[in-house]
This record gives C-alpha cells, sequence and structure tokens, in this order.
C-alpha cells in the first residue's frame, strides 16, 4: 500500500530558512528606509508586538490556556530593568536578563496553582496579578518612571538612530520564531498541541500536563519580559498604564495574534504587520480629536476576528495551501462502513501476520499470577456508590471481560484504575506496586494503556501524530516516535490514511488510530472501554481479532463491553458488576449463567439464546 505523498517530516525549509529570509528582508528595508524616524518607529512596533504576541502565542496559541494577564510578565520585565537602571545603574543588558528571569518566576509562582484551573476560570484568574501589580505601583509613586538619557550608547542600550532598536527588536523576533519552529516539530510541541485539544486523553496517553502547561507558561513570559525591556528603552519610560499593565496591551496582543492566526508560526507576525501601520496612520490623522481611537481599531479587529475569521489570516493561507492536496484525497472513496470495505486488520498488504511484538515493545517479563490488582475499592458521587468494597485480580496475559448494567460501576471503575479518579478507600496495585494514587500520565509510562468509549482523538492533528504522541511515552526522539507511528498505522490499516487529519476520518478509522495510539504507548495492561459500540457485525468481529492479536503479544487487556455476545468469545474470565459490586467472576460461561448477572442485566432470553453457544 503507498502512503499519502505530503511532507512526513521537517525539512530545513519548512523549518528555519524562511525565518532567515525574513530577517533579511526587514533588514534591507529599514536600511533602505533611512533615518526617517517616524516610519523607523512604526517598523519597530511592528516588530515588538509581534515579538510579544508571538510569546503570548505559546501558551495560549499552542497551548490553548488563554492568558488575560499576559501584560503582567512584559511589564515585569520593563519595570525590573528600568528601576535597576535608574536607581542601581545596573546595565540595560543584565537588566534584561535580570528582568526575564523575574518574569519566569512570577509565571511559576502565578502558574502553580492556576494552571490547574482550566478555561475561563485560568484566564480570568491571570487579569488578577497585573491589576495587583499596578495598584502597588500606584501606591508608592512609580506609575511613571523615566529613563535618563546617557547620549548615543550601546552599554545603556541608548541609540541617537533608531534603526539600532529595529535590528535588536528584529534579533530577538528571529530567536522567538527559532523557539517556536522548534516547538512545533518537538515532542513538548505536540504535547502542547494535544492537551490544548484533548486535555483527558493527552494525559492518558503519557503527557504530564500541567508540567508541559507550566514549562510554556514559563517560557513565554522570559520572553515576554525581554520584551518589556527593548519596548521600555526604547521610549526612554515605563508606565503602568499604557506600557506595562494596562488592559489594552492584551487586547492588541490578541487582536495581532487571532487576526493573522492562532497557534501558527506567521501569524502574529502578519497581524501586526497589518495593524500596526493602519493604528498608526490613522492615530497620527485623527488621534488629537479621537482620544483612544487605536484602541478602538485593534478591539474591532479582535471581534471581527473571532466572529468572522477564528483561524485568521495566515491560517486561511495555510488551508488554501491544502486545499488541493485534500482535493485529491476526496477524489478517493472513503471505506464504507461494510463487511467487504473494513481494512483487514489481521493482515498486511503482503499478507504478513499481524504481530504486536514487532512494534518494539517494552521487555516483558513472564510471570505467573496477577498483574493488577484491586483490593477493597469504593468510589462515590455525591451519596450514590459507584464502587464499593471491589475486589478484583487481573491474572497476567489474559483478556478479563467486564459486564454489567449500565451504572455498574464499569467505566469509573476503569478510571480508577487509570487515575482519573481516587478511590475514597481500598488500594491498587500494578505488578506489586501500589498505584492508587498515581496520575494516569505516571500509569500510562509504566504501562497501563488506555481507549476510551467515545474515542478521543486529536482531530488538528494527523494520523501519525496521533500515534506518536502515544509513541512519545517511551521515547522523545521525533524521528524514532514518527517511525514506530507509521508502522503501527499500517498495522491498523491506516496506511492510505496516515498523513490525513483526524478530524476527516470515519467512525471505524477513528477506532482504529485510538487503538494504534495506545499500542504505541507499548502497555503491558489495556483498558478497553466498549469498543464494539456502533459497528457492525463484521466490524465487531475484527475488533475481537485486534484485541486477541494484542493479548497474544503478552498484553494483559481489560475490557468492558455491552456485546456479550462477541465479548465471550474473547475472554479468557469475565467479571459481573452491578450497583458497584461483584456479583460473579469466573469463565465466560460462568459469569453469562449466573443468576444474578441474568436477573440484572442479560435478561432471561440470554439463556435461552445463547447459553448453548
Amino acid at each position: 500500500m503507498k502512503t499519502n505523498s505530503r511532507r512526513q517530516g521537517p525539512t530545513l525549509w519548512g523549518n528555519y530558512l524562511p525565518i532567515a529570509i525574513f530577517c533579511v528582508v526587514v533588514a534591507l528595508i529599514s536600511y533602505f528606509i533611512g533615518d526617517v524616524r517616524y516610519t523607523q518607529r512604526v517598523l519597530l512596533l511592528i516588530l515588538i508586538w509581534a515579538a510579544a504576541s508571538s510569546c503570548f502565542n505559546i501558551i495560549s496559541g499552542y497551548g490553548g490556556q488563554t492568558v488575560f494577564g499576559f501584560m503582567m510578565f512584559i511589564g515585569a520585565g520593563a519595570y525590573t530593568s528600568v528601576l535597576l537602571f535608574k536607581f542601581l545603574g545596573i546595565s540595560p543588558w543584565l537588566g534584561i536578563v535580570i528582568g526575564a528571569i523575574i518574569a519566569c518566576a512570577i509565571a511559576l509562582f502565578i502558574g502553580l496553582p492556576t494552571l490547574r484551573l482550566r478555561g475561563a476560570f485560568f484566564a480570568m484568574t491571570t487579569m488578577a496579578f497585573p491589576l495587583i501589580a499596578y495598584a502597588l505601583l500606584c501606591n508608592v509613586g512609580l506609575e511613571e518612571v523615566t529613563i535618563p538619557y546617557a547620549g548615543p550608547n550601546p552599554g545603556s542600550l541608548h541609540f541617537a538612530d533608531t534603526r539600532h532598536y529595529v535590528l535588536l527588536a528584529l534579533v530577538l523576533l528571529s530567536v522567538i520564531l527559532v523557539i517556536i519552529r522548534w516547538i512545533e516539530t518537538s515532542r513538548f510541541g505536540f504535547s502542547l498541541k494535544a492537551l490544548k485539544q484533548n486535555e483527558t486523553a493527552a494525559e492518558g496517553i503519557g503527557i504530564d500536563t500541567y508540567k508541559t502547561k507550566l514549562m510554556a507558561f514559563m517560557l513565554s513570559a522570559f520572553l515576554g519580559g525581554i520584551i518589556g525591556t527593548i519596548y521600555a528603552f526604547s521610549i526612554l519610560l515605563v508606565i503602568t498604564v499604557h506600557s506595562a499593565f494596562g488592559l489594552f496591551i492584551i487586547v492588541r496582543i490578541l487582536a495581532f495574534a487571532c487576526i493573522g492566526g492562532l497557534s501558527t508560526l506567521w501569524g502574529p507576525v502578519v497581524g501586526a504587520a497589518i495593524l500596526v501601520p493602519i493604528g498608526e496612520y490613522l492615530n497620527s490623522k485623527f488621534g488629537g480629536s479621537y482620544p483612544g481611537l487605536q484602541d478602538i481599531i485593534y478591539g474591532v479587529a479582535l471581534i471581527v476576528a473571532i466572529i468572522y475569521m477564528p483561524e485568521g489570516i495566515w491560517g486561511k493561507v495555510l488551508k488554501a495551501l491544502r486545499r488541493p492536496a485534500e482535493k485529491l484525497a476526496g477524489s478517493v472513496k472513503p471505506i464504507r462502513a461494510e463487511a467487504s470495505d473494513v481494512p483487514n486488520i489481521d493482515k498486511q498488504e503482503r499478507a504478513e501476520p499481524f504481530k504486536f511484538e514487532q512494534i518494539e515493545p517494552k521487555t516483558r517479563e513472564k510471570r505467573n499470577g496477577s498483574i493488577l490488582k484491586i483490593e477493597g475499592v469504593s468510589k462515590s458521587f455525591g451519596g450514590v456508590m459507584a464502587l464499593k468494597n471491589l475486589d478484583i485480580a487481573v491474572p497476567r496475559g489474559k483478556v478479563l471481560g467486564i459486564i454489567g448494567p449500565n451504572g455498574s460501576g464499569k467505566t469509573t471503575l476503569f478510571n480508577v484504575i487509570h487515575g482519573y479518579l481516587r478511590p475514597e478507600k481500598g488500594r491498587i496495585f500494578f505488578e506489586g506496586e501500589g498505584t492508587t494514587h498515581l496520575k494516569p500520565h505516571t500509569l500510562c509510562r509504566l504501562g497501563i494503556g488506555r481507549t476510551f468509549q467515545v474515542p478521543q482523538i486529536f482531530h488538528n492533528m494527523t494520523v501519525v501524530e496521533n500515534i506518536m504522541v502515544g509513541a512519545f511515552a517511551n521515547d522523545g526522539n521525533v524521528a524514532k516516535a514518527r517511525a514506530v507511528s507509521e508502522k503501527v498505522a499500517m498495522r491498523m490499516g491506516l496506511g492510505s490514511r496516515i498523513h490525513d487529519y483526524a478530524v476527516g476520518l470515519n467512525a471505524w478509522e477513528t477506532k482504529m488510530v485510538e487503538f494504534g495510539r495506545a499500542v504505541a504507548t507499548q502497555p503491558k495492561l489495556l483498558l478497553v472501554d466498549e469498543p464494539m459500540a456502533g459497528l457492525n457485525p463484521e466490524e465487531t468481529h475484527r475488533i475481537g481479532e485486534l484485541i486477541k492479536a494484542i493479548a497474544n503479544s503478552g498484553v494483559t487487556v481489560i475490557v468492558i463491553e455491552h456485546v456479550v455476545q462477541s465479548l465471550v468469545k474473547i475472554a479468557d474470565v469475565m467479571v459481573g458488576l452491578d450497583q458497584g459490586q461483584k456479583v460473579a467472576e469466573g469463565t465466560p460461561g460462568e459469569v453469562t449463567s449466573n443468576p444474578h448477572m441474568i436477573e440484572a442485566y442479560l435478561g432471561p432470553k440470554w439463556r435461552e439464546r445463547y447459553a448453548k453457544t
């Protein structure tokens, strides 16, 4: 099977050469403009605001954590370097570093408690800190601090020619763009993109979402602190409202990022290049008669972008560039949910047997006994007992099926095993080690994989990238992770879809992506939640074959399933739950013939229809 011919990995052209060309072009523009202070000033503002918006883009665009208080870091860098220079005579070049470190430390202080929050709660919490800083600075008489001019002196960051500030801002912006491009192609960047789309799924495949968000937060703050210093020394003063902690700063940053395109490399640059000249021109013409005109322009632009162009200008350009490939892919008939069209997951194109042990599995000790023990686990929600004194021993290398009526605690059990929920009492042991209080990303790295009842894939990532995020649980090398992921995708029958975005997959392909991602984490124990839901009989049969293939490779599998007649064919042992308690355990025949399970779940017709099969 031939895979899609689209770009499969980073290249020099796709990474850093465009940034180098951009630097040369801007430097030449600045040189040919000459010593025209107003025009150079506009160019400088474009670069500074593009840099600030790009820093914001790291945590908010790629990481999905909206920071309405981002001006806190710009203000921290500006005030630190200015105060050190004015009152202690410390060089602003050293002040840049100190200011960036302080901004980073503030991000750590803010992020440690607040990054555990999600959505609007985190965004609004960050707003409090610049407001506090503003009030404190005003109370001590530092709402406006001028920088004493020491004459043209590079050591004091004073230049007679504005072009020097332009070049300094250009170098900073270029460094930020290089960092962002590296992020886009690194394990860290894939982790950010994954948690932005689905934090729950990202945590379950080995990503420490809290640590990843904190690292992105601190990095964006550090770079923001540097921007603050350059901006303050270019205007020779720092003011709490206008150049440090004012709300209009975040409005501008948001406007540039949204107009250009969030979570894109060039989006903030494009946004600043368009809006800054317009705003400066209109302000110079009509600012005297209409104070605050710039803020109105940026506010309107932000509203228009959010409503009518959420992907931004550069996002539209990227989409247009992908369109020919999408049309080509659309000319191929999609896989229909019919038996004859379901890809053969047991065999590859060359009729080789499907073997998971070929996907570089972890070393699995061939030991007898239980790989997982659940002892006296209880979990309640608002007084309703979802699990009650549950004891289960999962035999190593077997397929354990779990059945029970809706509300019997099956998915709650999975969430407790995988660390999404903590039990009120009881203990869980994985390979003899207590894991009751471990988080999902830690459990994944220990060897517990998971698929979800409703597949949790990352729709804005390609098939191979979805699986790569799982492969990163064991190897941070992008090239190795991609190689493993392509191999897994091929074995899942996704060879023709490997570089397609997951948003266009059908139900069967979506399940295969999630299974492939789980396999790529190289689990010792795999939790599979209702894999046969919504499938036709042939697909159900193939899912069963897939689960058996995984088990035959040495992976222990626990399956929750309502299609009991299919589950009994693949399960070695079964457990029946009702109202959070274990009411049956044994072979599939023993559990499905248990009177309690027939009464509570299977129904009297089960015995007549399936008892002899």
